[in-house]
């Protein structure tokens, strides 16, 4: 387990503050959130690979999370906002018809928020992981994140107009808010410039997976001629091994690339016109 060092910060400000109930008791929730994924991974046999406790809380995190299929990763991501959202209920229930205790509403208030939270479609939440495995039944892996992108952004920026707007309005500057919002941009941003690594470290993977399914599922796509390599990295399907037809402005089929035989030439000649390496390498 890897803790973040600047949970010890974050403590210290609650503890001044004087949030140390909610602290407590929200990291507890959070904490019981994340083995419930941990719970559903081993009843898939899924190898899980770090527990982080950060600034915010907890995050685990799955080894080899892309190559779960669709319903494997909405199986894995449902699991924690549903316990959430049963014990969400079950302490309402208890509060409002047995027993009103300050506790029991807290612990109601906590779970109510882990389980609204959690569900909204941003990085690095159950909900965006939702939202991606959804889209990408039909979506290639690259408009996929796009998409999940603006939505983080909209929503980190949002928590921090609301906090604002909040703090104008009533005074009450909301701590978590902004923080979250903070906390939402920042890892949009670290998402947004890993995609590129993600493909080319994807296009390996697919290898092992050929190999122990004895299987894997293609995607053809004309491309025009006038264009590099590179380009190609952008609308490659990492869920699928992509075959292309390099056309020219005739539509006339100049030869056939395989994605393996773009990240080999990338690594060992460079970026390339898809033109140039026909000339150079594939005339006959």
């Amino acid at each position: 387990m890897k803790i973040s060092k600047k949970i010890i910060v974050q403590l210290i400000t609650f503890f001044i503050l004087g949030f140390v109930f909610d602290l407590a008791l929200a990291f507890f929730w959070i904490i019981i959130h994340e083995l419930a994924h941990y719970f559903v991974l081993l009843k898939l046999n899924i190898e899980s690979d770090k527990f982080k406790l950060h600034i915010l809380g907890a995050r685990l995190e799955i080894k080899d999370f892309e190559d779960l299929s669709s319903k494997e990763k909405l199986i894995v991501c449902f699991a924690g906002p549903i316990l959430n959202g049963i014990v969400a209920l079950i302490s309402f229930c208890v509060y409002k018809l047995i027993f009103k205790s300050e506790y029991i509403y807290s612990t109601y208030e906590v779970n109510l928020v882990l389980f609204i939270f959690n569900l909204l479609p941003t990085y690095p939440l159950d909900g965006g992981k939702i939202l991606g495995a959804i889209l990408e039944e039909k979506m290639i892996f690259k408009d996929v994140n796009n998409i999940l992108i603006k939505i983080s952004y909209s929503f980190g920026i949002a928590f921090l107009l609301l906090s604002i707007l909040g703090f104008m309005i009533l005074g009450e500057l909301n701590i978590t808010s902004i923080l979250a919002g903070i906390f939402i941009i920042y890892l949009s941003y670290n998402e947004r410039r890993k995609v590129m690594y993600i493909i080319m470290g994807d296009i390996t993977k697919k290898r092992e997976r050929l190999i122990n399914k004895k299987y894997i599922d293609s995607r053809v796509t004309s491309v025009y001629c006038e264009q590099d390599m590179v380009n190609l990295l952008r609308i490659i399907d990492k869920n699928r091994f992509n075959i292309f037809y390099v056309l020219d402005e005739e539509m006339n089929l100049l030869y056939v690339l395989r994605e393996n035989e773009i990240i080999e030439t990338l690594k060992t000649i460079g970026n390339m016109n898809l033109r140039e390496y026909y000339i150079k390498y594939r005339k006959e």
